[in-house]
This record gives structure tokens, C-alpha cells and sequence, in this order.
């Protein structure tokens, strides 16, 4: 189903939370709120690489495909994503090139953006991951770039399974790790009502899908976010979380 976006009817919220374990925060989130007329971009950069490399390549994610977004007129949507995160790809990657106490940092990615007369395009790289809630029904719009991810596809692991399987951290795509990015674009389906999720793994690894499902149904979308972020650090908090919750609002057009 293909809705309108109309800037004024969607409620957005981020929040970002450095957990029970970590010793800093190395996740980075973008919102464009109303920058550009008729569109709407979020995102999340989960870094990875080290005390510092993390640090540095989600940055850098974010502050890339935010520009980028600056100057975005015509292009459809997922030709848009495409770029920015092609971008993002290069200068992280040439950054760790240029120090060698960055060798080997990256970032997984997944950004949603909305664009008037289009449906959400979804674009990801990694583990960090896209929900949408309809109802009482969660739908898992991404799935993980990673080693496990994998088995989960082959339907050799369970989701649940997957959550603590020993090998759950190992990415298979990521910002910056490579000169060149293989992007995944997909575009959603839309409601009015329907309310949708960006997170980094630190909160998706925390949560199974019916407690996500659970916080994500009821009040707006900061009281939603914020209860995922307590619910992730009530069952262990074991790395960074981010949340970007969006809904849009029943009455819209």
C-alpha cells in the first residue's frame, strides 16, 4: 500500500543509550526532521573497530549520508540510499587507510527514508535492523547481514536461537570494512497507524520480537523508544543501544 507522506502527521523519536557494559557509546543516529520539504530520513550507525575506530565510523556514517541528504532534490528513493551509503562506504574506508590506528573499523547501517508519493525505502548494511508494527503483528524488515543471519535465512537457526548463538557478533557487510558496499534497498508497505523501528544489534539481541512488539504498541513514539531502551538494559544492557521509533498518525493523509 502506497500513502502520502505529509512531514506534519508522523511522531519520531531517538534515543540512544551506552548500556550496563560498554565503556562508551559507539553508536550514532541521524534525524532530518524537516530539512527537506516532503522527506523524512533516519538512521542508524552501529560503529565497529575498536576503542576508537567504532567511535570514528559511525561518525562519519552519519555526518556523510546527513549531507548528502542536504542536497537531495529528484532521485527516487532507493537511488538516493544507494549513494549516500556508497559514499559513507568510501570515506570510512579511506579514513582507516589514511591511520593505521583506525585499520579495520567499519559500521553497520539501516536508515529508512520517507519521500512524498513513494512507500519507505529501507536501506541496510549489517546487523543493525528495521521493524514495522501493524497492529498487533511485528514484521522484521531487514534481515541481518551476518553469520547467523545466514543460518536464520537457510532456516538452519531459529530467530530466538540466533540471539545468543556464540557466533551472533559476526558481520558480513559493513560500512567502510571494504572499497565498495554490496547495499540492500527494500520498500515497505505502508499505513496509517503503522509505527516502525531502527535499532542497532546492542537493543535487537536484548529483546525478542514479542517484547519488542510489546513496547512498541502503545503511547508515542519517545514513550516507545524509551521503553525499549529499559527493557534492553533490564536484560543485560550488554552493549549500545539506539532506538528511532516513527509513527504515523492515524489521521493522515
Amino acid at each position: 500500500m502506497q500513502t502520502t507522506y505529509d512531514s506534519e502527521m508522523v511522531d519520531v523519536a531517538s534515543l540512544s543509550d551506552i548500556g550496563n557494559v560498554r565503556a562508551q557509546n559507539q553508536d550514532e543516529y541521524f534525524d532530518s526532521r524537516d530539512s527537506v520539504p516532503g522527506k523524512r530520513l533516519l538512521l542508524v550507525a552501529d560503529g565497529m573497530g575498536g576503542h576508537q575506530g567504532g567511535e570514528v565510523a559511525s561518525r562519519i556514517a552519519v555526518d556523510c549520508v546527513g549531507r548528502a541528504f542536504e542536497s537531495y532534490t529528484d532521485s527516487d528513493p532507493d537511488e538516493f540510499l544507494l549513494r549516500a551509503f556508497s559514499e559513507a562506504n568510501r570515506r570510512i574506508f579511506e579514513r582507516a587507510s589514511e591511520d593505521a590506528s583506525l585499520a579495520g573499523m567499519g559500521a553497520t547501517a539501516v536508515a529508512l527514508l520517507l519521500v512524498r508519493g513513494h512507500q519507505p525505502c529501507i536501506a541496510h548494511a549489517g546487523d543493525s535492523r528495521a521493524y514495522r508494527l501493524r497492529g498487533r503483528k511485528l514484521k522484521q524488515l531487514t534481515m541481518d547481514h551476518s553469520t547467523v543471519g545466514d543460518l536464520v535465512r537457510r532456516r538452519i537457526l531459529s530467530p530466538e536461537a540466533a540471539r545468543i548463538h556464540p557466533q551472533k557478533n559476526e558481520v558480513l557487510r559493513a560500512l567502510g570494512t571494504r572499497p565498495t558496499i554490496d547495499v540492500e534497498i527494500t520498500f515497505a508497505d505502508a499505513a496509517p497507524g503503522d509505527r516502525f523501528l531502527l535499532c542497532s544489534d546492542g537493543l535487537s539481541d536484548m529483546l525478542p520480537a514479542e517484547k519488542v512488539a510489546s513496547a512498541l504498541a502503545h503511547g508515542g513514539a519517545e514513550q516507545a523508544a524509551q521503553r525499549l531502551i529499559n527493557l534492553a538494559n533490564l536484560a543485560g544492557g550488554e552493549d549500545n543501544m539506539t532506538a528511532q521509533v516513527l509513527v504515523l498518525l492515524p489521521d493522515m493523509r
